[in-house]
């Protein structure tokens, strides 16, 4: 389940286009949180799922926040189908690091679980790129 959490937060299908302010914004989960990092030279930063909250507040923008609906969707379902109380997940964090890797924005995540149980449960790590910064710097949108 959590490596399917993970996979799913950084989905190409979750692009996200900031149309409500004069600067026009875009891209994927990766590209956005870079461009806040690189904003706040914030590199490490730990994305509590169950509370839909950022430890670095500077990332608690509708773009990173609104795929988290959906991965409690995905959290729910996992436990029913392994016939679980959906009370069993007391905590869901994604623990997140930027790093430059050969001077491409990297992004590395691993997801943890604590349990019910007490147990700690880990996923894999996950990493994927940044690709679409020069989308998210901002610029006035043309008319």
């Amino acid at each position: 389940m959590l490596n399917n959490l993970i996979d799913s937060y950084f989905s190409t299908l979750n692009y996200f286009a900031d149309t409500s302010s004069e600067e026009k914004r875009c891209g994927y989960m990766a590209d956005w949180l870079w461009k806040i990092g690189m904003e706040n030279n914030e590199w490490d930063i730990e994305m509590d799922i169950l509370n839909k909250t950022f430890d670095q507040k500077s990332f608690e923008v509708k773009a990173l926040l609104f795929p988290m609906d959906k991965l409690l969707t995905i959290v729910n379902k996992c436990l029913v189908d392994a016939g679980v109380e959906n009370d069993f997940v007391k905590e869901l964090k994604f623990l997140i690091q930027l790093r430059r890797s050969r001077d491409i924005p990297t992004v590395i995540c691993t997801a943890e679980l604590v349990g019910a149980n007490e147990k700690i449960y880990n996923s894999k790590e996950f990493t994927t790129i940044a690709y679409d910064l020069k989308n998210l710097m901002s610029k006035k949108r043309k008319s």
